[in-house]
């Protein structure tokens, strides 16, 4: 029933009900309390979930205290290079960055980044969707070269993944990339047109030609 549970939450989350998505992991961690106790591994992931459901709806500092909770046990019950620590620490560094916290949420998302990159490679759509987290902490405390060179990296990776890999993916996987894709594209335009030089205009242009057929498919999902 937990997995039934997180599923839902899950479908909700993609979908964009955050209210939803949140009642249904409520309940998956009522459950795990109960059957693992509160210092469970699993229970740390779930906390971790909901604390990502908080900020979608913009509670960040509820979000922060779900992500602090999950911080707690899994630094005991998880490697230190465990790829779920990477959603841990994406999760917490973009809380903190909604809170102003901006040397926190840097430390942790290059953490993430590091952990992710290792475990799933460079051009994995989440290995891009946490440089692109970390490309706009760069950005907000004002390291814009920084933040260029990162996504120099990230745009050719994206499109090139995007490329080979998108068509092929499974139908209830697709919006989950759709969505992913989208946030690290508009991320990239809004610096562009803040920051953009020559280098990077021309960027958001040729990703403009490679992104038409993708933009019509979001729309129709």
């Amino acid at each position: 029933r937990v997995k039934s549970y997180v599923g839902i939450s899950n479908i909700h989350y993609v979908l964009g009900d955050f209210q939803e998505a949140l009642e249904f992991q409520k309940k998956a961690i009522q459950i795990l309390e109960k059957k693992f106790g509160e210092n469970h591994q699993y229970t740390g992931l779930s906390y971790s979930k909901m604390g990502a459901i908080y900020y979608s709806l913009k509670d960040y500092k509820q979000a922060l205290e779900f992500q602090e909770k999950a911080m707690e046990i899994l630094s005991v019950s998880l490697k230190s290079n465990h790829i779920q620590k990477a959603s841990v620490f994406n999760n917490f560094a973009i809380t903190q960055l909604a809170l102003g916290e901006y040397g926190e949420a840097m430390t942790y998302q290059e953490i993430a980044v590091g952990i992710i990159a290792k475990r799933l490679g460079n051009k994995h759509p989440e290995t891009l969707e946490y440089k692109s987290n970390l490309a706009e902490i760069y950005k907000t405390v004002g390291r814009q070269t920084l933040t260029d060179s990162l996504y120099q990296i990230i745009i050719p990776q994206t499109i090139e993944h995007q490329n080979s890999s998108y068509l092929f993916l499974p139908d209830e996987q697709r919006l989950e990339y759709l969505n992913t894709v989208k946030n690290i594209y508009t991320n990239f335009y809004s610096f562009v047109l803040e920051h953009g030089n020559e280098k990077t205009v021309g960027l958001a242009a040729d990703l403009l030609l490679n992104t038409k057929s993708l933009a019509l498919d979001y729309s129709i999902s």
